[in-house]
């Protein structure tokens, strides 16, 4: 991507998703607690969020990416993808998501994108 041979999307339901993980994972980092507990917690004391900083400093550095981000208006169509395809609700619309931008390539280690026969997975290797 550095040199614009390889063009980068992601979408605002991707970095939603991000964004979730990072910030149960931060909180309960902080906190002390499993991640199980982080929704619970947020609940009783949602000013926990306005105490994180690892969580904002993370999402500015993938602002910073250079990856452009597409906008989810992916209704009706991941209704009829998750179908079609016997997807998850979550699945379904990234799918719809890149249908409608004309993507058809997708860097995932989720086996269940294989049922689509259009699209190009890429699976990158786990490196222990």
């Amino acid at each position: 991507m550095e040199n614009d041979e390889i063009k980068g999307f992601t979408s605002d339901l991707v970095l939603n998703e991000v964004f979730h993980k990072l910030m149960i994972a931060d909180i309960a980092e902080i906190e002390g607690i499993e991640a199980r507990n982080v929704a619970g917690l947020i609940k009783r004391r949602p000013d926990v969020i306005g105490e994180l900083k690892r969580l904002w400093a993370e999402m500015e550095l993938i602002s910073n990416f250079g990856i452009s981000v597409l906008s989810t208006t992916a209704y009706p169509e991941f209704v009829r993808l998750s179908k079609e395809y016997m997807l998850t609700a979550a699945d379904a619309a990234h799918l719809a998501t890149m249908e409608a931008n004309g993507i058809i390539s997708m860097a995932s280690n989720d086996r269940d994108f294989k049922r689509v026969p259009w699209l190009k997975l890429w699976r990158p290797e786990i490196v222990n």
